[in-house]
């Protein structure tokens, strides 16, 4: 068994960079405070490409809506052209399809040890509306699939279900309120939790948060390890995402409004 997924106990924390990056890196540490890997997020690089390329649709919709109206030769056409020119408004200022476009873009976590070998890839794909992470196992001469992960049709980011390789509904993922903990169950059996540091040292220094992962079921193999850690560490990564555009959203409404002279 690797190492790195020998452990019961991990500590995860963002990494200190001192240049920016466009990756996000996370270490790994045993209960020593030793690494023993780190946690690498590639975003989707195509996400920009279609958020273009839905604005250039939503405007294609709104100018040539209008054009047809302008110059259709009959009611018919005139009426077509209104009809495109209101459904590319609607997009552009309800139902954004650019941002529908670049969050299905497919992004990558890559998981090594502490020998900077690949351990475990996890790659994010969608399916209908919902977030679908496939987890591999890397440490062989080819990738080998040890199951898939997917966020639930009613509970939404709350709650994801885990598959195993043969496709059997494995456990699940719940996050607790304020995504300050997540508990993962085989069955109806609780086998893991991961929860952030609430006394944190490092957090007063450095501003980062910390967090635990914890083991609570020995009989776990190596591949359902692999598996909860690989689909834990997207949810994570997705949710404080997710977070983090919700708080600058509010930050900008919270902004005062100069009074009127």
């Amino acid at each position: 068994m690797n190492e790195l997924l020998q452990a019961d106990n991990f500590t995860v924390q963002s990494k200190f960079r001192w240049f920016p990056s466009l990756n996000t890196k996370f270490q790994l540490l045993d209960d020593t405070g030793e690494q023993i890997g780190e946690i690498t997020f590639h975003p989707a690089w195509m996400s920009p490409v279609l958020w273009i390329f839905g604005l250039l649709l939503e405007v294609g919709l709104v100018v040539g809506g209008v054009y047809q109206a302008l110059i259709g030769a009959d009611s018919t056409g005139k009426l077509i052209g209104l009809g495109l020119a209101i459904v590319g408004l609607f997009f552009l200022s309800i139902v954004s399809v650019r941002t529908f476009l670049s969050s299905r873009a497919s992004s990558v976590i890559e998981i090594h040890d502490k020998n900077n070998e690949l351990v475990i890839k996890a790659v994010k794909g969608w399916a209908l509306f919902r977030a679908v992470f496939s987890i591999y196992d890397m440490t062989g001469d080819e990738a080998r699939l040890l199951g898939e992960s997917a966020q639930s049709v009613l509970w939404g980011d709350r709650r994801y279900m885990l598959w195993d390789a043969a496709g059997k509904r494995w456990g699940t993922i719940r996050r607790r309120p304020f995504g300050l903990q997540y508990r993962v169950s085989k069955g109806s059996k609780q086998v893991g939790r991961f929860r952030r540091k609430l006394i944190d040292a490092r957090r007063l220094v450095t501003g980062m948060k910390s967090y635990t992962l914890e083991f609570q079921d020995p009989s776990l193999t190596q591949d359902e390890r692999a598996l909860v850690l690989g689909s834990l560490t997207y949810v994570d990564v997705l949710v404080r995402q997710k977070r983090m555009k919700e708080d600058s959203s509010e930050v900008v409404k919270a902004k005062p409004v100069a009074a009127k002279a």
